[in-house]
């Protein structure tokens, strides 16, 4: 059960040092980006694609993915198991996902 939040906890949020975490952020993913296989870029992109059709179903009728051919659409949707497989971020990404799912209902 999600508890009501408290002012000061509110206050204390948007009272953080927003430009320190963003430079943090920046360069966690920096230096993430650069020591990354393939496969991991590919299932934190898969998963990334995930979150947002949980946040938004209506997501990818949006974008433009449309644009590309079908046989590209079918290509890049079959290798995304794989990729995430082999990245070894499965059973993460499966807990993940099945968490986020069970959030929506």
């Amino acid at each position: 059960m999600i508890t009501p939040m408290k002012g000061e906890d509110i206050r204390a949020f948007a009272g953080r040092d927003w430009a320190a975490i963003a430079e943090a952020k920046a360069a966690f993913w920096a230096g993430r980006k650069r020591s990354m296989t393939a496969a991991e870029a590919l299932a934190t992109a898969e998963m990334l694609r995930q979150h947002a059709l949980l946040v938004k179903p209506g997501w990818r009728s949006t974008s433009g993915s449309r644009r590309r051919s079908a046989p590209s659409r079918q290509s890049a949707a079959a290798d995304r198991p794989a990729a995430i497989a082999r990245s070894g971020l499965l059973p993460a990404f499966e807990r993940e996902l099945a968490r986020r799912q069970e959030d929506t209902r």
